[in-house]
């Protein structure tokens, strides 16, 4: 069903108007009298192009891309770039210019194949009345920004027109259609490319106001220079852990920030769509027909090119990645220890992975989730609700039903699988924080930012012990105090008096003053459940998700994750152990180093030698020689393995900065710095520790001195976003460029 709404050839004042106001801070929805009512609308612009816009329910919505030039050939159907419509309906605008000057113009919904099309649509050339029904009043001219107009484009669209006057319109005033209905059983869902991309500790977003359209704007962790975006224009934007890539407007793929794997090295073409995930990211060919192509770190088949097909989408996660086939099927490939890369069979619209586990709305909006979930972190909680965009975070995922509801579930350890009030149109969740885009068009983020991990306690203690993000101490007493990041309660040590305390990354585990083991906090791998009974031990040590106790036999026990054989020490008596995130190092009673677990950077390759104390950091370790002197190996990148002169009496190694003691009781800190955690305030010391990006050090009174980061600020929204209006909400497509 077409209609025509006649444009004749631009007569001085044969405009036609498609929508009409532009989007203010009221959430359109706000203004709907029917939500199924709708007019197209069209208008003559100064520069001789027609401007479409759509009227749904009173309120006007213009796309990005509308305007057409009024000699355009005829006969080819031109389209809109997708414009949101209220009640979380998506859609375009189409037209195509007939011989005789006029459109004929629709209302494409990207849930219908059909177009939607008023009837008695064709302007006449006197310009007489377009309908009969009354409505032909058109409301004052709004003022009109220029937000997304692209001049002479015959591949973008305006609007069309309404109730023309009897008198010849002024150039710029808007003509709208007759009413029209939009079906009551309408269901789109929103499958586009990232306009808004939380990633590990920073998050970016691609504007949309006035001005700046396109342009790129980052904040939150830098120290990769992942948050320092690029000076173009772009369609669509997406955050990793320590790199971002954005597609510009040539559909070519730029990335910044770290380059570990090649993950910044994108490769070249032009292309559709992009997505990056934790360590890898992926995107859709247009050269190569809509094929997938995966670049990065491969360890768990998560870049091996899935197969041969044309794709409508692809979600890149933390090791495993999803597409969605031209036929809305779902493929998945790489890590599927918990079952993320099995998706259900059916037809689906729109697929997002997180960390373990994989999220995807068919084709009429109902969610279905797969993979990695406990008792106490649900993630299929919304398993068959109904929704139109959706977005999987580390180990939760927000999905958005009609009129801008958002539901969160998942693990909530910072608060950021429960969204605060409002309405949306846009979300993107991370590991441990989440941004949306309201109707409005303000950003808000909620979720992990700061912890506290530097807010060392008052009192006098004997040891200390740092993790990912939090630290523990152990007065001269034996009661143990921890402090940090709180997420899985990891800082909520039992009561008790314990001689040996072992941060991890989201639980800790310590040793009670009777030699029992005793852990709390995330138990996902058995962290938890599975420490040894029975007495006997005198020290621990925690990976990310394993642990390793130290027995007064020498024999070292470990449970937990094992994935890198982290859970696995070999068969000899030590006496003294530390771990990494991901492998263990310790000190044989012969003096020698014995390490396990990763060895990818060949961090446990010990040197010989005979040692006295160990430091293992997560790509790269530290030993303290009998002589006292230092050796270190493993990933050399920023200075971590080149260990300073001297003699030193401690040792403490963090993510990729290392601390020693010397023997005159100063500090000495080398690696990373990106956070200041290697710049060590003077004094004297006589125990250090150090986490991911800080560190800690026992004083001689037993006064505790921490440094480096309390704060990532990947939830600090820059306050010029945060204003209603700052990222419109109409949504994006690249396809736009193509067809």
């Amino acid at each position: 069903m077409l209609t025509r709404l006649g444009l004749t050839a631009l007569t001085a004042a044969a405009v036609i108007a498609l929508t009409a106001l532009v989007l203010n801070s009221t959430p359109a929805s706000a203004h709907f009298v029917n939500p199924d009512a709708a007019r197209l609308a069209a208008r003559e612009t100064s520069d001789g192009r027609i401007e479409f816009a759509a009227q749904v329910g009173g309120a006007l919505f213009l796309p990005e891309r509308r305007f057409v030039d009024a000699s355009a050939r005829h006969g080819r159907w031109l389209h809109s770039s997708l414009v949101y419509l209220g009640e979380g309906r998506l859609g375009r605008i189409v037209a195509r210019r007939l011989a005789d000057g006029t459109f004929d113009v629709g209302l494409r919904l990207t849930s219908l194949e059909e177009m939607l099309i008023p009837d008695r649509g064709r302007f006449p050339h006197d310009y007489g009345p377009l309908a009969d029904d009354g409505e032909c009043a058109a409301p004052a001219d709004p003022a009109l920004d220029d937000r997304g107009r692209f001049a002479h484009d015959e591949d973008s669209l305006a609007d069309d027109e309404e109730c023309a006057a009897l008198a010849d319109p002024a150039p710029d005033a808007w003509l709208y259609s007759p009413v029209f209905f939009i079906p009551n059983d309408v269901f789109t869902v929103y499958s586009g490319d990232e306009r808004i991309s939380a990633g590990y500790d920073h998050t970016c977003i691609r504007l949309g106001r006035a001005g700046s359209v396109g342009e790129v704007k980052c904040w939150g962790s830098n120290e990769f220079g992942q948050s320092a975006a690029p000076d173009d224009r772009f369609h669509s934007v997406s955050a990793g852990r320590r790199h971002s890539c954005a597609l510009n407007l040539t559909g070519e793929l730029v990335c910044l920030g770290s380059n570990e794997d090649g993950r910044s090295d994108p490769p070249a073409g032009k292309f559709l769509s992009l997505s990056v995930g934790y360590d890898h990211a992926c995107a859709i060919s247009v050269d190569l027909g809509r094929s997938v192509i995966c670049w990065g770190r491969n360890d768990y088949g998560q870049t091996d090119a899935p197969p041969a097909g044309t794709f409508r989408a692809v979600s890149a996660g933390h090791r495993h990645t999803c597409a969605l086939e031209w036929q809305n099927e779902l493929v998945c490939w790489g890590d599927n220890r918990w079952g993320q890369s099995d998706p259900p069979t059916g037809r689906f619209a729109a697929v997002s992975v997180g960390n373990s586990h994989s999220c995807a709305l068919s084709i009429d909006g109902i969610l279905d989730c797969w993979g990695y979930t406990d008792e106490a972190h649900p993630i299929e909680d919304l398993d068959g609700n109904r929704y139109e965009f959706l977005s999987a975070g580390g180990w939760h995922v927000c999905a958005i039903a009609q009129g801008g509801r958002m539901d969160c579930t998942g693990w909530n350890g910072y608060g950021h699988a429960v969204n605060p009030p409002g309405r949306y149109a846009l979300v993107s969740g991370a590991e441990e924080h989440t941004c949306a885009v309201t109707l409005e068009g303000a950003v808000t983020c909620w979720g992990r930012n700061g912890f506290g991990q530097t807010d060392s306690p008052a009192g006098a203690f004997a040891s200390l012990a740092s993790g990912y993000d939090h630290t523990c101490a152990i007065n001269p007493d034996g009661a143990l105090s921890c402090w940090g990041a709180n997420g899985d309660a990891q800082i909520e040590a039992p009561d008790g008096q314990y001689i040996a305390a072992a941060p991890g990354d989201w639980h800790t585990c310590a040793v009670r003053a009777d030699g029992q083991i005793a852990c709390w906090g995330f138990d996902g791998y058995g962290q938890i459940a599975d420490a040894p009974a029975g007495g006997g031990y005198t020290n621990i040590v925690a990976g990310r998700s394993s642990a390793c106790a130290l027995h007064q036999s020498g024999r070292v026990d470990c449970w937990g994750r094992n994935d890198h054989g982290q859970a696995d020490p070999p068969n000899a008596q030590f006496t003294a152990i530390s771990s990494s995130s991901l492998h263990v190092c310790g000190v044989a009673t012969d003096a020698q180093i014995h390490c396990w677990g990763r060895n990818l950077e060949g961090q446990s390759d010990a040197p010989p030698g005979r040692f006295t104390a160990v430091a293992a950091a997560d790509f790269h370790t530290c030993a303290l020689r009998e002589s006292g002197q230092l050796a270190c190996w493993g990933q050399p990148d920023d200075n971590r393995t080149n260990a300073p002169a001297g003699r030193y009496t401690a040792i403490g190694a963090g993510l990729a900065h290392t601390c020693a003691v010397s023997e005159s009781a100063q500090l000495a800190c080398w690696g990373i710095n990106s956070w200041s955690q290697a710049d060590p305030p003077e004094g004297e010391y006589t125990a250090v520790a150090a986490g991911n990006s800080h560190s800690c050090a026992l004083r001689p009174n037993g006064q505790i001195t921490c440094w480096g980061i309390t704060v990532y600020g990947q939830t600090d929204v820059p306050a010029a976003l945060q204003q209603a209006g700052a990222v419109p909400s109409p949504l994006l497509s690249v396809e736009d460029v193509y067809q």
